[in-house]
């Protein structure tokens, strides 16, 4: 039998008791021998009134019993859709234990996701009860995979959409089939999956009677008849579709009674054929091995080809990439020639402008020179008749003082004063 281990709930509850993240914890914790998981144990919830304790069982008993005539409030119309605010995402889990097995562990996990569409919630939920989108799931955990604890509600600190939650739910199933994941949309499928793991209805259904409201289960056992009593236990015991299925169940089986010889013979009809069909059995086995083998070599052969396909387009690649580099490093040699011509050129041209220069130049040195060595001969000319010019101006003085002397004497033979009066001039010797 399944026994309730934990309870988680994500923002859900009324808005005077509401539920942001809260786990319970009802195996109370690990074992603090071996650190194997615990038992699940009976709790008493102590709250004071208005503390939560409706709310809770509330939305525990709506993710068993889905519809909306089943919600412990019904009586005084309250429904799930109060309980869900606007613009989130509400998780209901529950995980369970088997009481044969009680160190094993967490077996099942079952959980409600519900959010009001386009995150819009009605001014009258009550009255808006269509426009609440709910699914429901159950789940095998497996140790260190996916457990109630690391079930996707968030992702990177966000939370989840309904919509995302379910895709990351059945994104884990694809990676891991021990999960055995069922998601449901309509309520009485979800009934139905909870009945083939384990968990009826029904029961819970006297549960949720028992705590219909506080002290429920002593109004639950106050009868005023004997026939009511019965009644109540005709009620509980049996349920009311049980002789409609029986009746079903025996014409059934009668059907098929009546129909055994038939089976019968069709039976020994296809062991004979059994027998005879085992050779094209193997055959057939042995030609899906050898397809299967053929498969493989095929898969093996196209990865080769495509293989041998990106190596030849990356050998090509390589290759006009170089044959490129080759062409660029061409056209800069060529380039690196005209610009070597081009300083050749420019090189030579000044070689020429630069003998130009020194032909102008010694031609302008040889005419100063011409001109000093004219200078020179005339200076050294005019050196040369220094002589002459100093021997002329002796004659010359020697002219004049012979001429004086002849002056004089021609006068002093024309006075009258005698021989000695007269006296010849001092001769005085000229430089040379």
């Amino acid at each position: 039998m399944l026994q309730l281990r934990r309870v988680r709930l994500e923002n859900v509850g009324h808005r005077a008791a509401g539920f942001k993240s809260l786990v319970l914890d009802l195996t109370g914790g690990p074992a603090s021998i071996d650190g194997r998981p615990a038992r699940p144990v009976d709790v008493i919830l102590w709250l004071r009134n208005g503390g939560g304790k409706s709310t809770l069982l509330s939305l525990f008993f709506s993710l068993l019993l889905p519809a909306k005539k089943d919600f412990i409030g019904a009586l005084t119309a309250k429904s799930l859709a109060e309980y869900i605010p606007g613009g989130q995402v509400s998780h209901v889990i529950a995980e369970w234990g088997d009481s044969e097995r009680p160190t094993s562990g967490a077996v099942l996990v079952t959980g409600g996701v519900y959010q009001w569409r386009d995150g819009q919630r009605p001014a009258d939920p009550g009255s808006g009860w269509e426009r609440l989108e709910r699914r429901w799931y159950l789940l095998r955990p497996q140790p260190g995979g996916l457990e109630m604890d690391r079930l996707p509600v968030r992702a990177e600190g966000l939370q989840l959409s309904m919509s995302s939650y379910v895709k990351a739910l059945e994104a884990a199933y694809k990676l891991e089939r021990r999960l055995q994941l069922v998601v449901a949309q309509e309520q009485y499928a979800w009934e139905e999956q909870l009945g083939h793991h384990g968990l009826d209805p029904q029961v819970f259904m006297i549960q949720k009677v028992m705590n219909q409201e506080e002290g429920g289960i002593t109004e639950l056992f106050k009868f005023r008849t004997a026939e009511e009593f019965i009644d109540f236990l005709i009620d509980m015991i049996v349920d009311a579709a049980a002789p409609t299925a029986a009746r079903a169940a025996l014409s059934k089986h009668a059907d098929k009674l009546a129909a055994r010889p038939a089976r019968e013979l069709e039976e020994r009809f296809l062991a004979e054929a059994v027998l005879r069909l085992r050779p094209v059995q193997k055959a057939t086995a042995e030609a899906a091995l050898a397809e299967q083998e053929l498969g493989q070599q095929i898969q093996l052969a196209r990865r080769a080809g495509e293989h041998i396909q990106a190596q030849a387009e990356r050998r090509e690649q390589e290759s006009d990439s170089l044959r490129e580099r080759a062409e660029d490093e061409s056209r800069e040699a060529e380039e690196a020639g005209d610009r070597v011509e081009g300083r050749r050129h420019r090189v030579a041209a000044v070689r020429e402008a630069a003998a130009r220069l020194r032909v102008s130049d010694c031609a302008s040195a040889h005419a100063t020179r011409l001109k000093a060595a004219d200078a020179a001969e005339q200076d050294l000319s005019a050196w040369r008749t220094v002589p002459l010019l100093i021997d002329l101006a002796d004659r010359e003085a020697e002219r004049q003082q012979v001429n004086q002397l002849l002056v004089r004497r021609n006068s002093c033979g024309r006075a009258s004063s005698g021989p000695g009066t007269c006296r010849p001039p001092l001769r005085h010797s000229s430089p040379r």
